[in-house]
This record gives structure tokens, C-alpha cells and sequence, in this order.
């Protein structure tokens, strides 16, 4: 049984280590920051785990790649909102980092699903996905990334 270190909090009270490791986590994560991102991600893992699903037809042949780099382009622009608002100091760079290795994580589980396979252009598009929301996001927030000898861009 896990100790309980506020009664009111019943989350406390469940026997279930890793629960009580994923309530920990929550508290000292800003979770009203994350929440976005957590849920696109969580909604990108329930799609994946459709069997046999197939993508709608577009009426070209790349259409599955096409909706890979918008549903990355959405949560990389989610996590690069995430860590700009928690004040990292690289945002874009760790949000691509993550985006893609959530990808990778998401194709290879996309393996082990009857009727589904992993496709290395899949991972592409989703990097491709990451890196375009990751931009979007500083392109919004007008944060790009200069180098040393530019004049940082004033927004008003």
C-alpha cells in the first residue's frame, strides 16, 4: 500500500506503484501546459491502433504520407508550445527530438497491430510533420532560431 501523503487526494490510496508514479510525474510536470500536446498524442496512439485501418483516398497516392506530416505538424507545434511556455532553453530542438522519437515509437507499435505496418517514409513525414509545426510555433510566437551575426527580430 502506498503511504498517503494528503488524505483528500484518493489517487493516494490506490495499491498500484505505477499509478502512483504517473500522479507523481503529473504533479511536478505542469500539466495544464502539457495537457494538448498529451491528448493529440494519446488520440495519435488510439488511431495507430485501429486494426486493418486504411487511409481515406485523396485521389493521389501519397495521402497516408500527407496525413502522417499533418498529425506530426500538429503535436510538433503542441510540444514546442509546451516547452516555450516551460521556458527551455532550445524549445524547437527538443520538440523535434521528441515528436520524433514519439514517431519512431509510433511506427514501430504500428508493427505489432494486426493488419498495420511500420514504413520508414511514415517516420520521414512525421519528422518532416515536427520539424514544420516546431517552426510554425516559432514562426507564430517569433522566436526563430538567428545566428549570431543577424539583428534579433523586435516584435511588437
Amino acid at each position: 500500500m502506498i503511504r498517503v501523503r494528503r488524505p483528500a487526494d484518493f489517487f493516494y490510496l490506490v495499491s498500484l506503484p505505477e499509478f502512483a508514479i504517473v500522479i507523481d510525474f503529473m504533479e511536478k510536470v505542469k500539466f495544464k501546459i502539457w495537457w494538448p500536446a498529451t491528448a493529440w498524442a494519446i488520440l495519435i496512439l488510439i488511431v495507430s491502433s485501429i486494426p486493418n485501418l486504411s487511409t481515406p483516398s485523396l485521389g493521389f497516392t501519397f495521402a497516408d504520407k500527407v496525413a502522417h506530416f499533418v498529425e506530426y505538424l500538429i503535436l510538433g507545434l503542441l510540444v514546442a508550445v509546451a516547452f516555450h511556455r516551460e521556458g527551455r532553453s532550445k524549445p524547437l530542438v527538443t520538440a523535434i527530438i521528441v515528436c520524433c522519437a514519439f514517431g519512431i515509437l509510433d511506427e514501430l507499435h504500428q508493427a505489432l497491430v494486426p493488419g498495420r505496418t511500420a514504413d520508414i517514409f511514415d517516420i520521414l513525414a512525421d519528422f518532416l510533420g515536427s520539424v514544420a509545426g516546431t517552426y510554425l510555433c516559432a514562426w507564430i510566437k517569433g522566436t526563430f532560431p538567428r545566428r549570431a551575426s543577424q539583428e534579433p527580430r523586435h516584435v511588437k
